[in-house]
């Protein structure tokens, strides 16, 4: 709504605004998701966030794109909707951690927030996986912020919570 309103920078949250929203551009790319994951199209950009008071970098977070066949890269953010309906969010959230793992494992003295649905968070091999990733590359643990996005809703408040515990034990912090 913010995006569409052009003479204000925000909007207010309203119950209403979600009955209003817009559908999908036409013109919006349709995009093969498993295709995409296999040809490794899948990547990510880092957006700086950066502390109001001393204006320094606090961390980066991991936003998706996704390299069209025609080679354009492309924002996500109204596709991944789709992916959840789809099921196949999780695929991709399982690529965003695996490149967001290697990339703090090279990049020592940085911190990386990366977007996961909790549809991602609700699936069994979920902790597994990120137990994996973290036990794989040394030191990354305190360095990553998993972020809970608000695409899907959560749909089992308390096995959510236990995940979030879980993963915090784990040693990520946690940002919803």
């Amino acid at each position: 709504a913010s995006k569409r309103q052009r003479e204000q920078p925000f909007v207010l949250y309203q119950p209403s605004l979600s009955c209003r929203a817009a559908p999908p551009a036409r013109g919006t790319p349709s995009l093969d998701v498993v295709s995409a994951l296999n040809e490794r199209r899948i990547l990510f950009a880092r957006q700086p966030i950066v502390d109001a008071r001393s204006r320094s970098l606090a961390f980066s977070e991991a936003l998706v794109r996704i390299r069209m066949p025609d080679g354009r890269v492309v924002n996500a953010g109204d596709i991944i909707p789709a992916i959840e309906r789809a099921g196949l969010v999780s695929l991709v959230d399982g690529r965003m951690l695996e490149m967001a793992s290697d990339y703090l494992a090279g990049h020592p003295d940085e911190r990386l927030a990366v977007n996961i649905s909790p549809l991602t968070i609700e699936t069994p091999d979920w902790l597994g996986t990120l137990a994996a990733h973290l036990g794989a590359r040394a030191g990354i643990a305190s360095r990553m912020i998993i972020e809970v996005t608000e695409t899907a809703a959560v749909r089992d408040p308390h096995m959510t919570r236990a995940r979030l515990d879980a993963m915090k034990a784990l040693g990520v912090a946690i940002a919803i």
